[in-house]
């Protein structure tokens, strides 16, 4: 009976053993598993968050290109005093000069109050004002240089001419789980703008102002797709991509 005895606690405590073992080994399983998955999605936070940040840091190198651009043709006095005798044919050339290697969608010259002297794209049309556009009117009221994003409706664009009104329109076509977009076709541009104040003797005789479309551009969201998947592929097709959104919609994506 003792042998009995002594074998039947034995078993006992193996078994307890075994339990203290197995709940030890559940225990580290279930808080390893649990570290690891939120190790996982902090560094997958991180990462687009890295991503999201050279995202605007692309665009924001390429704005500021062309703000110091335009900052540096305000400089010059020749061009100041252009604009402030409203001399139009040599104020078009420099615009013509300088639209070709620049890329600007939108390069125009207006007075001290706002009214278009010279429209690089449509010399012609000139005379009607701009002064509520908000980066000539911030560069009007504080005589500082200014840039940033900008969304133009249909009407300004087609100041600016048909083509670049047709080029920003965007057919809103529905996908799974979307809201719904309440209209058919988006009219509307995203712009990246930047203005410059002409200052003559340090008074202001006008500003400078310059915008590129991004709809359908598709140079920055391919740079940042290469800069964050390079050229890494899954069963022969590139993974990845980098889209713009102006308001819920895709405007440009690779």
């Amino acid at each position: 009976m003792r042998l009995r005895s002594g074998s039947s606690l034995q078993a006992k405590i193996t078994l307890s053993l075994l339990g203290v073992v197995v709940l030890a080994s559940l225990g580290s399983w279930l808080i390893g598993g649990n570290l690891i998955d939120r190790y996982i999605v902090q560094q997958a936070h991180e990462n687009v968050a890295k991503s999201v940040e050279m995202f605007e840091g692309l665009y924001a190198e390429k704005l500021y290109v062309k703000h110091r651009l335009l900052g540096s043709l305000a400089s010059f006095s020749a061009f100041q005093e252009d604009v402030a005798r409203a001399n139009r044919p040599a104020i078009e050339k420099v615009l013509r000069d300088l639209r070709r290697g620049s890329q600007f969608d939108i390069l125009n010259v207006t007075d001290a109050t706002g009214r278009v002297l010279v429209r690089s794209t449509h010399p012609s049309r000139h005379g009607d004002a701009v002064a509520n556009d908000p980066y000539v009117r911030k560069a009007i009221l504080s005589r500082e240089p200014c840039f940033g994003f900008d969304i133009m409706d249909r009407a300004a664009l087609l100041r600016e001419g048909r083509a670049l009104a047709e080029r920003a329109s965007i057919e809103v076509v529905p996908t799974e789980r979307s809201r719904e977009p309440g209209k058919k076709l988006e009219t509307r541009g995203l712009f990246l703008k930047a203005a410059s104040p002409v200052l003559r003797e340090g008074k202001l005789v006008g500003v400078v102002y310059g915008a590129l479309l991004l709809n359908r551009d598709t140079e920055i969201p391919d740079r940042a797709k290469h800069l964050v998947f390079g050229d890494e592929k899954v069963g022969g097709r590139e993974i990845g991509s980098a889209t713009l959104f102006m308001d819920d919609l895709r405007i440009s994506t690779n």
